[in-house]
């Protein structure tokens, strides 16, 4: 009997664990599209509201969202140092667009001190993901020497890779580097 009543509890608490989870997912979903909704309307305030919440609820999709709101000053006062945190935290949890973010601000020291190594890591981190716009910059900084030691054989494999993507700035600049090569 009790054996019985233990595993009915097991179960019991399982459920409602499950439920609430449940219910969270179709709460994040709520708070992405009625943020959605928001930009499309141009209505800035509205989205940043909703896009707090489900970056309270976890979401590096939406912890992105506000940082490029406050990046920008849509919807609230402009803050590059806060939208630096807000990137860096979602870049943390694997947010690929904030981790390409990350490194422009670390590029170029907005709301950040300017930090090349850092730059160059985090472009390295979205690029072996795909992002193509932190392969062709990866590329650029294998080309300069810029936070990493001069490599034009590693700046052609990234400008390819950003290339093979569409990247037309890449295309450009591996002729530019095969001339420099011969």
């Amino acid at each position: 009997m009790k054996l019985k009543r233990a595993i009915l509890s097991v179960l019991l608490i399982s459920s409602l664990t499950v439920s609430c989870i449940n219910v969270s997912v179709r709460d994040l979903e709520k708070y992405m599209e009625n943020a959605g909704k928001a930009m499309a309307t141009h209505d800035y305030q509205e989205a940043i509201a909703w896009y707090q919440k489900a970056a309270d609820s976890g979401s590096a999709e939406a912890k992105f969202w506000v940082a490029k709101l406050h990046n920008e000053g849509r919807g609230v006062e402009k803050d590059v140092e806060g939208a630096f945190k807000l990137y860096k935290e979602a870049a943390e949890s694997g947010h690929i667009k904030s981790q390409y973010e990350l490194a422009r601000k670390y590029q170029i020291g907005e709301g950040v001190e300017k930090n090349s190594e850092e730059a160059f890591r985090w472009y390295s981190i979205a690029a072996e993901q795909g992002h193509s716009d932190a392969q062709y910059n990866l590329a650029k900084m294998y080309a300069e020497g810029e936070g990493t030691a001069r490599d034009l054989n590693e700046a052609e494999r990234w400008y390819k890779e950003a290339a093979s993507q569409g990247n037309f700035k890449a295309d450009y600049e591996l002729v530019r580097l095969w001339g420099k090569k011969k």
